[in-house]
């Protein structure tokens, strides 16, 4: 079985670079054999918002997105940038590796009217990728 796990210290803050001897794995009271992948290859992507109105109610469930794709996708070399698309796309943050400036990009997000033009930002999110 395969269980990706992430290591936080006593004040939230991701750990990275564990060896296989520095922690240990437990299962209903057994400790179990595990195997470390210690090979991180860093990541560049685009978050993608629908900021128009019919997401109205979910935007307020991302505003912590940084805190979350932080350690566990974009890691210590990684970076994503964040657009939202409505009637427009907003480039909210260009490519960065801060998870604070991306979660500030997303609380930034306000809903728009009922326009949704995915497909135009699919687009852009893969220019930006040139």
């Amino acid at each position: 079985m395969i269980a990706p796990v992430w290591v936080y210290d006593a004040e939230g803050n991701y750990v990275n670079g564990l060896r296989r001897d520095q922690f240990h794995l437990y299962d209903n009271g057994k400790e179990q054999n595990i195997n470390v992948d210690e090979v991180f290859e860093p990541i560049s992507m685009v978050i993608l918002l629908q900021a128009n109105s019919a997401m109205e109610h979910m935007l307020p469930m991302m505003s912590k997105i940084g805190n979350l794709i932080g350690p566990m996708i974009i890691g210590d070399r990684g970076e994503a940038a964040v657009v939202a698309y409505d009637a427009s796309l907003r480039t909210l943050q260009e490519f960065t590796s801060d998870p604070d400036k991306i979660t500030a990009a997303v609380k930034k997000v306000n809903p728009g009217g009922t326009a949704n033009r995915m497909v135009d930002a699919y687009e852009k999110a893969a220019r930006m990728f040139e």
